[in-house]
């Protein structure tokens, strides 16, 4: 049996293997890992997007950065924790239906903000009553 590659190094031999096994399997995985990451990407964007509620600020005090949000379902009472702080008549984007820390867009591209939503949905008493018993002093 006669060998094509006696003359070649140990190395050669290896690099025209790894070559010839490459080449049958078309495309690396690496590459199908990337064109995964791309479509989940583009396939989530507008689900995100479908999922945002937007609000606007109904009030803001000097109660510890609270403020009140109101939506299409009801007003949540927000609490600022970093970026951008919301003023009375922004409009806020986000997942503003649920309770917890939140990254939220204000207005057409002015910022971001983050907030804890501590009471989702409520309506004017329930928030009245629940900003009365976390800042007594608030008219």
């Amino acid at each position: 049996m006669a060998c094509s590659n006696i003359g070649d190094t140990r190395s050669q031999r290896i690099r025209a293997g790894r070559a010839r096994r490459g080449a049958a399997r078309g495309f690396g995985w690496t590459a199908l890992l990337g064109l995964a990451a791309v479509a989940g990407s583009v396939l989530s964007a507008p689900a995100r997007a479908a999922e945002d509620t937007r609000g606007q600020v109904l009030w803001t005090g000097g109660c510890g950065g609270r403020y009140v949000v109101e939506t299409a379902k009801g007003q949540s009472l927000l609490e600022w924790y970093g970026g951008t702080e919301p003023k009375k008549g922004d409009t806020l984007a986000g997942d503003l239906d649920s309770r917890g820390f939140k990254e939220l867009r204000i207005g057409t591209g002015a910022g971001k903000t983050r907030a804890y939503i501590d009471l989702v949905l409520a309506t004017d008493a329930g928030v009245a009553e629940k900003l009365k018993k976390a800042c007594p002093y608030t008219p």
